[in-house]
C-alpha cells in the first residue's frame, strides 16, 4: 500500500483547514462533524463520525440479524415498550402508533 500525505497549516486557535481529497475520502461535508480517536500507540485518527454512526449501526444490525430480529419487529417491540412506561409513569394511554 503507498503512503499518501497531505499537509495543512494550523491557523489560529487550532483551526485547519483539511484538504479536499481528504474530505472527499472521509465524506466529510459542510458541518460534518469529525472524531479525533486516539490509538493504543498514541496517535490520532481522524473520521468522519456519521461514517462511524453508519459502521456501529450496520454491527448492530448484523447483530440483530443473526438473532433473527427484524428492523420492523425492533420499532413494534420499542413502540409496545414505550406505551407501557407512559401508562405506568405517567397513567397515560399513548397514541404512539
Amino acid at each position: 500500500m503507498s503512503q499518501s500525505i497531505e499537509t495543512t497549516k494550523v491557523q489560529e486557535r487550532g483551526v485547519i483547514t483539511l484538504p479536499r481529497r481528504v474530505r472527499e475520502k472521509l465524506g466529510i461535508k459542510k458541518g460534518s462533524t469529525v472524531a479525533f480517536i486516539e490509538t493504543p500507540e498514541g496517535n490520532f485518527e481522524l473520521r468522519s463520525l456519521e461514517a462511524e454512526t453508519m459502521a456501529t449501526l450496520d454491527v448492530i444490525g448484523a447483530a440483530l440479524r443473526e438473532k433473527g430480529i427484524s428492523l420492523n419487529e425492533l420499532i413494534t417491540s420499542g413502540k409496545t415498550h414505550r406505551r407501557k412506561l407512559i401508562k405506568e409513569l405517567y397513567d397515560i394511554d399513548s397514541q404512539d402508533k
